[in-house]
């Protein structure tokens, strides 16, 4: 976690200067993601769900996930074409059940073909 937090810091701080930079953008995106991934990967190995630890992890995980749509929705709309954010976000919104974000990125996805 403390890497996580140098990280996010370092990055965050990036941003303050350039908000419209499409890597870093993504690199906070993915962070969040990546961190949010594995714990919700953590809460599926555990096998009672109902487990307060089961229950912290899931938490944890989509508050990560939430976390990373601004990042991973700003860093798509920089670059549309991006099949790595395209897919991260799909996963996002696949996983916090926003149907109809996904729905607004196929379209999106659509219209720039």
């Amino acid at each position: 976690m403390e890497n996580f937090n140098e990280q996010l810091d370092a990055n965050l701080r990036m941003l303050n200067s350039n908000p419209e930079d499409f890597t870093t953008n993504y690199n906070v995106g993915n962070l969040y993601y990546s961190y949010g991934h594995e714990n919700l990967v953590q809460a599926d190995k555990i096998e009672v769900k109902d487990s307060d630890d089961g229950k912290s992890l899931l938490s944890s995980g989509n508050a990560m996930l939430e976390n990373s749509m601004p990042y991973l929705e700003k860093a798509f709309e920089l670059k549309p074409e991006n099949e790595e954010v395209v897919s991260k976000l799909m996963s996002v919104y696949s996983q916090l059940s926003l149907d109809h974000k996904i729905k607004g990125i196929n379209e999106r996805i659509k219209d720039t073909q």
